[in-house]
C-alpha cells in the first residue's frame, strides 16, 4: 500500500469513520449553530493558510510569476464556472457555484507530500510550477467564498449591488492594512527570532477575530519563524477538521451530488491546466492537468459553510473523496504504468 494512498485516502476515511461512528451516539447535529464554532473553523483555516503559504520560495513567483497569477484569478473563476455548472446540472441549484469555490483550489498540504516522491520524469520546473500555484490559490479561493457566501443568504437580496459588494472591498482593505501593519512591524523585528514568533502569534490572534483570512496567507510569505512543530500543527488542524466532518455526516451523505462535484473539479483542472501550459513539454502539461486535489482548505469551508447552508458538508465530503480517488488513479496510470 503506497504512502500516497494511506494519506490522500485511507487515514482520512478512517478519521471520518470514527466522526460519524462518534456522532451516531452522541448527537452533535447543532454543532454549526455553537457560539464557538466560527472561531474554531476560522483558526483551522487560518492554519491551513499560513501553512501552505510557509513553505514557499520567493522566487518561484519571480520565475512562474505569469502562469501563478493566471492559474489563481482566470483560473479560479473559470474552474468554478465549470465545476459549479456541472453540479448545477444535477442539484439545479445556484449554491452549486457556491460549492464549486469549495473545491476549486489545489491542495497545497498534499501537494508538498506527494512531490517528495513524485514521478520521477517531472521536471523542476514542473514542480515548482504546481507547488506556487497549490500555495496562491488557497487564498484567493477562501477570500472569494467568504464573501461569496454574502450573496447566496436570504438577506442579501434586501440591499442594493453597491451594499452587496460593499463587504469584499471593505474586507480586502481591511485584510492588506492589516499585513501592511505586520510587515512594518516585521522589519524592525525580524533579527530577533523570539520577537518573530510573538508577533506571529498575534497577527494569528488577531487574523481569527477580524477574519481576515487572506491576510494571514499573504504575512506568511515573509514573517516565518521557525516553528519546529509545523508540519505537526498542520496534520493536527487536517485531522481535526475530517472529525469535524465525520461528525455532520450523520445530517446526510448526498452521493450524486459529491460525485457531481468531483467530476467538475476533475474536468476544470484539466481544461485550465492545458490553457495555462501552452508553453511547456507535454508530460509537464499532462502532469498539471492531472493535478487536482482536495485537502484541508475544502475540508474547512465546508465546515464554514455548514452553519448558513445546511447540507454543504454531505455533499463536500464525498466530492473530496472522488476527487483524490481520481487524482491517485489517473497519476497512476499516467507516470506509473
Amino acid at each position: 500500500m503506497s504512502a500516497s494512498f494511506r494519506q490522500q485516502l485511507l487515514y482520512p476515511f478512517l478519521v471520518a469513520l470514527a466522526g460519524f461512528g462518534i456522532a451516531s451516539v452522541i448527537d452533535v447535529s447543532n454543532l454549526p449553530q455553537q457560539t464557538y464554532y466560527d472561531t474554531f473553523t476560522y483558526a483551522l483555516l487560518a492554519v491551513g493558510l499560513y501553512g501552505s503559504v510557509y513553505g514557499i520560495h520567493l522566487g518561484e513567483l519571480k520565475s512562474h510569476t505569469k502562469i501563478i497569477m493566471q492559474a489563481v484569478t482566470i483560473g479560479v473563476l473559470l474552474k468554478t464556472v465549470i465545476i459549479g455548472f456541472t453540479l448545477y446540472l444535477v442539484s439545479h441549484s445556484a449554491v452549486a457555484f457556491l460549492l464549486g469555490l469549495t473545491v476549486a483550489q489545489i491542495d497545497p498540504l498534499s501537494v508538498a507530500t506527494l512531490l517528495q516522491a513524485g514521478p520521477s520524469k517531472l521536471s523542476t520546473r514542473a514542480k515548482t510550477i504546481l507547488g506556487a500555484w497549490s500555495s496562491f490559490d488557497d487564498p484567493m479561493t477562501v477570500l472569494l467564498s467568504i464573501y461569496a457566501l454574502y450573496f447566496f443568504l436570504p438577506q442579501s437580496g434586501t440591499g442594493s449591488l453597491i451594499n452587496s459588494i460593499a463587504p469584499f472591498f471593505i474586507g480586502l482593505a481591511q485584510n492588506l492594512l492589516f499585513v501592511l501593519a505586520a510587515y512594518l512591524i516585521y522589519k524592525y523585528l525580524k533579527h530577533n527570532s523570539i520577537a518573530m514568533t510573538i508577533l506571529l502569534a498575534v497577527c494569528f490572534i488577531v487574523a481569527v477575530m477580524f477574519k481576515w483570512m487572506l491576510g494571514i496567507a499573504i504575512i506568511g510569505l515573509f514573517l516565518r519563524p521557525e516553528i519546529k512543530k509545523l508540519s505537526l500543527i498542520i496534520s493536527a488542524a487536517f485531522y481535526t477538521a475530517v472529525l469535524l466532518l465525520g461528525f455532520l455526516l450523520v445530517n446526510g451523505v448526498f452521493w450524486a451530488e459529491g460525485l457531481a462535484l468531483a467530476v467538475g473539479a476533475i474536468f476544470a483542472q484539466i481544461i485550465v491546466g492545458f490553457l495555462l501550459t501552452r508553453d511547456l513539454p507535454r508530460n509537464e502539461r499532462l502532469y498539471l492537468a492531472f493535478a487536482q486535489q482536495n485537502g484541508i482548505t475544502a475540508m474547512i469551508l465546508a465546515l464554514f459553510f455548514e452553519k448558513d447552508l445546511a447540507g454543504t458538508v454531505g455533499v463536500v465530503a464525498p466530492a473530496i473523496v472522488f476527487i483524490n480517488m481520481g487524482y491517485y488513479l489517473f497519476n497512476r496510470v499516467l507516470f506509473k504504468s
